[in-house]
């Protein structure tokens, strides 16, 4: 068992080290080797009562690991030793393959023997006993690599890895691939799974994924029901690829410590090499790397999505088409390949779903799994080829707890949705549809699951199959028209050169015909070309008789297309009612989407007390306009970005009331409007469809509080929601006096939440200046300190925080506002912009005419932050006759910052410095009134504090409404 001497030994070990070899590679590099050299010397000590050493004999003898750490060697001495003993273990022939494979290359790094001494003392406290004794110490070794979050690799928990093999269960027989294998947590775990398997006693054993379960007892026999045929079939079945060689070496020492003598990991590039490409395997289970470097993966032609150039996508390629026929997979996928609908994602999810792919299981992963190394979003795609052609349905798992809190710490918790989600995908298998729904649906209420027929999954929803099918005609009506008045603007052209010219008018000849009868003829053959593929398309019968207008084209297609692209984008049916050119342009718009949140509520918290419908059968989402603040002329109708109100302006686009949902920037953010307003291009605006099927306050309220068009954000860079996403989100449709009823409700809450907001917005700590006080400048008794110019590219997703001039709210600081932060080990490089408790801040920039800067805070805080530039820290130096919290109320108050906007330089953006706000006279009451003033104020927070949780406790009052109606 892993215990606290074994963590402080690697911990101390890694600490005597990092002086001479700062890069954590190299420090786990050499602790690697050093300890499987002591566990070679302590197996031959073992060994030696029976009369015979096994490692260190022969020319190995002079290197043992006794006369390395012997007392009579001088510093030089022992260097040039071990040194030599690294050497020489590569070439001795006696020692078995591995270990001469993970000695090999290697030499020690540094030449100090100090180091070196302490570094051995530090190793010559392990004592090993058994090879799980190095392996507890390895595991914790690995462990402290953390990841390698560069390049999207990251170590898998332990607990996602049982889950992950415990549902493919590999058993004997079966050839196991992990094709990018890290350290080999996975082949481990098969490893075990297999064993316990066939071991008597354990046969019907499963783990349990609980967090408590049992070491493994040493002295069991693992797999003793394994015939020697088994055995050696067993010890030949398990694969690893890694692109790099000390992966490999880890890889292999893992392994060899878990009992698998001779492991078989390859230094192999599974992207880019063919070298491997014809073997398959009968299970594969992995956790490949996610980061695509700039440019694209550079990989062969043997891939089916070879166009591909993204690494979890070509990942998931090898892996498919490295399964045999029958063969079974887990893999972990960043969210992207789930729902995103770039051309390379949708084909992988048609391809696991419609052609052979084997996908019968989506398990999502709650974001943070990988903390502290990476808050990702993943999910886990189960393959079974053979169950999957065997069955119509998918089960998609939302594992909300994976039994550890989400957070850096990542300490053990109660929440654990991964037995029941263990329990469940071991039973779907073998159940039918029915009796899985009315069993697991009450057995399982703590996990989200949903059960979905593979159609559900290629189906268009009506709104999308009628836009697709009806745009795509317009389109190519849209070149019959373009073609049409290209030959009539030609043939009046010819016409009037003609009248000029008193000739007769040309007509359309063969042979030799003029340059102007050539192109004549070239744009009536144009014409004649897209007519018939507009018939084409369209099925339109009469083709000299086309549509007028488009008009005459929409009323055409509604009456004899439209019916029939609904049925086929819904239900896959009507298909030879439509052309073949519509068919192949409907089924370019599936998406094979894999999110449980596309499809409505899991089944153990849906209500259906409501019809469930898509959002595009009740409203549409029209784009916002473009107006640029320079373009806008104030007026009384609001302007709305996707964060809300950015201004206003003296037109309107939409009336009111309607909703506006962020499109780019802050994506599906929802906002309502009672005032005639002006959308703008990064925004969507609603249009209801039917308004006597749906309130539009109603739809906001759901909307609001259910959050879930945040979760559709599609974009890597710049948020961003695709409108076709949320129209396939699912909401709850009550009837219209239901919806009126649920409203009226609401709105008594949301008064309380106005009033307690006004008296928010409005309080601003105040207090009486009496004229006799003393009157001082600012810069008599305090300082101000400007912020430092951190860089973007050196900022981190952890560590100590920056705090931005966005961070700072006039009386608070706001830690959650796109939180930047440097890596705690650059502290000390930053001591002069060290942010602590009692610290004052003010933004020293901002919008002119918004006055939103000279922002003033005090900072209650016991976290660290970092100061950023344009953001002042006063520090007074004479706290004798000035206490901070009174200082900040001060330059709060309506009469300094009168002075601050006065003092500012700048017509569109202003800015104020510090030698203008030190000139800036303040009060200086005797201490005892500071401190009466600071108590006073104290009294109020206390009373809004309040305030706030009466606005909280009304919002949850409209949330548990809204969850009602779900």
């Amino acid at each position: 068992m892993l215990n606290k001497e074994t963590k402080k030994r690697i911990d101390d070990a890694r600490d005597i080290l990092v002086g001479q070899l700062p890069l954590p590679s190299d420090q786990i590099e050499l602790i690697t080797i050093t300890l499987i050299f002591k566990f070679m010397n302590d197996m031959d000590k073992q060994m030696e009562e029976f009369g015979k050493r096994s490692y260190f004999v022969g020319k190995l003898k002079p290197y043992s690991w006794d006369k390395l750490t012997s007392n009579t060697l001088d510093a030089g001495k022992r260097v040039e030793l071990f040194s030599k003993a690294i050497e020489q273990i590569q070439k001795a022939d006696h020692l078995p393959q591995l270990f001469r494979e993970i000695f090999k290359n290697m030499f020690l790094k540094f030449k100090d023997g100090n180091t070196l001494q302490r570094f051995l003392t530090a190793i010559s406290g392990f004592e090993y006993t058994h090879s799980e004794e190095l392996g507890n110490a390895f595991e914790y070794l690995l462990m402290t690599m953390g990841a390698q979050g560069a390049n999207g690799q990251f170590r898998t928990p332990r607990n996602i890895i049982d889950f992950i093999v415990e549902v493919v269960d590999p058993d004997v027989g079966d050839s196991i691939l992990d094709p990018a294998c890290g350290t080999a947590g996975f082949l481990v775990s098969a490893f075990r799974h297999i064993l316990r398997k066939h071991t008597k006693g354990y046969e019907n054993y499963r783990i349990t994924l609980n967090n408590n379960e049992k070491e493994e007892d040493t002295a069991v026999r693992w797999g003793d029901k394994l015939s020697v045929k088994q055995k050696e079939i067993l010890g030949k079945s398990i694969v690893g690829y890694d692109i790099t060689p000390m992966m490999v070496r880890l890889a292999q020492v893992n392994l060899y410590l878990h009992d698998y003598k001779v492991p078989s990991i390859h230094d192999y590039d599974t992207i880019s090499s063919k070298d491997r490409w014809h073997e398959k395997y009968d299970c594969i289970l992995a956790n490949p790397p996610f980061m695509t470097s700039k440019g694209g993966v550079e990989t062969h032609k043997d891939f089916k999505l070879q166009e591909s150039k993204r690494a979890e996508v070509l990942f998931s390629d090898y892996i498919l088409e490295h399964l045999t026929p029958n063969g079974k997979a887990g893999f972990i996928v960043p969210e992207g390949i789930i729902f995103q609908t770039s051309t390379d994602y949708v084909d992988l999810r048609k391809w696991m779903i419609e052609q052979d792919g084997g996908l019968w299981a989506v398990v999502s992963l709650p974001a943070n799994v990988f903390q502290p190394y990476s808050g990702v979003k993943t999910s886990i795609l189960f393959i079974d080829r053979e169950f999957a052609r065997k069955t119509d349905k998918i089960v998609l798992v939302k594992v909300e707890n994976d039994g550890f809190s989400l957070n850096t710490n990542r300490n053990a918790t109660s929440a654990n949705d991964l037995p029941t989600a263990l329990d469940l995908l071991r039973e779907f298998p073998s159940t039918t549809l029915r009796e899985r729904n009315d069993t697991l649906g009450e057995q399982n209420n703590a996990i989200k699951y949903l059960i979905l027929d593979k159609i559900e999954f290629k189906r268009l929803d009506s709104y999308r199959a009628v836009t697709t099918a009806r745009d795509f005609c317009k389109k190519s009506y849209a070149k019959v028209v373009k073609a049409k008045e290209d030959l009539e603007a030609k043939k009046k052209e010819l016409e009037e050169k003609q009248s000029k010219n008193k000739k007769k008018q040309p007509t359309l000849i063969k042979g030799n015909p003029s340059k102007e009868d050539w192109e004549l003829n070239r744009l009536q053959e144009k014409y004649d070309k897209q007519v018939v593929e507009f018939c084409q398309i369209t099925g339109y019968k009469n083709s000299s008789c086309l549509p007028q207008t488009e008009e005459e084209l929409i009323s055409w297609f509604d009456t004899n297309i439209k019916q029939h692209a609904i049925t086929y984008g819904v239900e896959l049916t009507d298909k030879e009612k439509l052309s073949p050119k519509l068919v192949e342009i409907l089924d370019g718009e599936r998406e094979y989407n894999l999110s449980i949140d596309r499809y409505g509520k899991p089944k153990s918290t849906l209500n259906e007390k409501y019809p469930m419908v898509k959002l595009g059968e009740v409203c549409s989402f029209e784009y916002g306009k473009s107006l640029k603040e320079e373009n806008r002329i104030k007026g009384e109708y609001p302007v709305f970005g996707s964060n809300g109100i950015v201004g206003y302006h003296n037109e309107y686009l939409v009336e009111a009331p309607f909703l506006v949902i962020g499109r780019k920037g802050s994506a599906g953010e929802v906002h309502y409007s009672k005032l005639n307003g002006f959308p703008i291009d990064t925004t969507f605006f609603i249009k209801l469809q039917d308004e006597n099927k749906v309130l539009i306050k109603f739809l906001y309220y759901l909307l609001m509080t259910d959050g879930r068009l945040k979760n559709l954000n599609t974009q890597a860079g710049v948020p961003g929601l695709n409108r076709n996403d949320a129209y396939n989100v699912k909401i709850p449709l009550p009837p219209l006096e239901v919806q009126k009823q649920l409203v009226a409700e609401i709105e008594q809450y949301q008064k309380v939440i106005d009033g307690c907001n006004l008296i928010i917005d409005n309080y601003k700590p105040n207090f009486k200046i009496d004229p006799s006080w003393e009157r001082v400048k600012l810069g008599e008794v305090a300082r101000i300190l400007g912020g430092y110019a951190f860089k973007s590219q050196e900022f981190k997703k952890k560590g100590i925080q920056i705090i931005r001039i966005g961070n700072v709210g006039m009386g608070f600081i706001d830690i959650t506002k796109q939180p930047s932060f440097i890596d705690e080990t650059r502290l000390n490089e930053f001591n002069k912009y060290i942010i602590k408790d009692g610290d004052i801040l003010i933004t020293l920039t901002g919008t002119a005419e918004k006055r939103d800067y000279g922002r003033v805070c005090f900072i209650k805080n016991n976290n660290t932050f970092l100061l950023n530039q344009r953001v002042g820290k006063v520090e007074i130096f004479k706290q004798d006759v000035l206490i901070p919290m009174f200082l900040s109320l001060v330059m709060q108050s309506d009469l300094y910052q009168e002075n601050i906007f006065k003092q500012a330089k700048g017509i569109r953006q202003a800015n104020i410095s510090n030698e203008e706000l030190e000139s800036i006279e303040i009060p200086l009451p005797p201490l005892d009134v500071q401190k009466k003033i600071v108590t006073e104020i104290d009294e109020d927070m206390q009373v809004l504090d309040g305030v706030k949780r009466l606005k909280s406790k009304m919002e949850g009052k409209i949330k548990a409404v809204i969850e009602g109606v779900w």
